[in-house]
């Protein structure tokens, strides 16, 4: 990712981040994921959701970058292991980052003391 200039680059002293930004670079790899993941915006897949999710909280620029990783991360794993690509639909995506959160919160709250029981819907 580092050659790709797509990892962040933290510049600070003391604790102290004073500057954060991706490596600058013409890499024509890296050019060609971050249009790759401009695309992603209105797919209705996995990293469709990615995107957005990210976009939400951050902005269109660093989702483009974050997307743009997780693609290069793919590329990768597919070439030197030889792996399938297996494409994930965006529901599944959704059931598993819903899992994730519900984990972190139950963590979260119970190193504050409580238990967190879920709702039951009413009829």
């Amino acid at each position: 990712m580092s050659w790709l200039g797509l990892c962040p680059q933290h510049r600070g002293s003391g604790g102290k981040i004073f500057k954060r930004s991706t490596r600058r670079g013409a890499n024509r790899v890296a050019r060609a994921l971050r249009m790759a993941a401009q695309g992603c915006h209105r797919a209705q897949n996995a990293l469709g959701a990615f995107y957005r999710r990210i976009q939400g909280r951050s902005g269109g620029g660093k989702a483009v970058v974050a997307t743009a990783r997780k693609i290069a991360e793919r590329v990768y794993r597919m070439l030197k292991f030889g792996q399938e690509y297996l494409r994930q639909g965006q529901e599944t995506y959704e059931q598993a980052y819903q899992m994730r959160l519900m984990k972190s919160l139950a963590k979260r709250v119970a190193a504050m003391g409580y238990k967190l029981v879920p709702e039951t819907a009413s009829p």
